[in-house]
């Protein structure tokens, strides 16, 4: 019970958030220097949110800035279902292009293509899926969902 009513202070919870989402970065990034495993792109996607939101956590324990934390969150959650559908269905996102290739390219034409880049964005080519993929996919949605609802929750007080 202590534990729940800690978390219900602003403080606390900011605190959690950051550390934990520092921990999920620091986590990732160990596991695929000691397994030797190449992390997919929208791996890195996510470890960019989480340090996003561990950055913004940090920054609202001085200044309002939980709208970044929604924001953060509510696109790692996005990108989450992404990366299940990825793991659930890997060979129809397959995606070779490298994403280098879409820097050289002028204004608009950049845009739109990234959007294409970003909706056919899959594994690379040759990359298995490991097994731990499997579980930490599913950990993160439910992390992201964790923040959205407890700030929904707290905003209709």
């Amino acid at each position: 019970m202590y534990f729940i009513s800690l978390l219900s202070q602003r403080r606390s919870f900011l605190y959690l958030i950051a550390m934990t989402s520092f921990t999920m970065v620091v986590f990732g990034l160990l596991y695929d220097y000691l397994i030797q495993e190449t992390a997919c792109i929208i791996c890195w996607m996510q470890r960019g949110l989480l340090f996003a939101i561990c950055i913004s956590a940090l920054l609202s324990l001085r200044f309002r800035m939980q709208s970044l934390i929604v924001l953060f969150s509510a696109l790692g959650l996005i990108l989450g279902l992404r990366h299940a559908y990825v793991i659930l269905f890997p060979m129809k996102v397959t995606q070779c292009m490298p994403f280098e290739l879409l820097f050289d390219l002028p204004g608009q034409m950049f845009i739109r293509e990234f959007l294409v880049w970003l909706s056919t964005i899959g594994r690379e080519c040759t990359i298995d899926i490991s097994i731990t993929t499997y579980v930490l996919v599913p950990i993160l949605l439910i992390y992201y969902s964790w923040i959205l609802l407890y700030y929904f929750h707290s905003h209709r007080r």
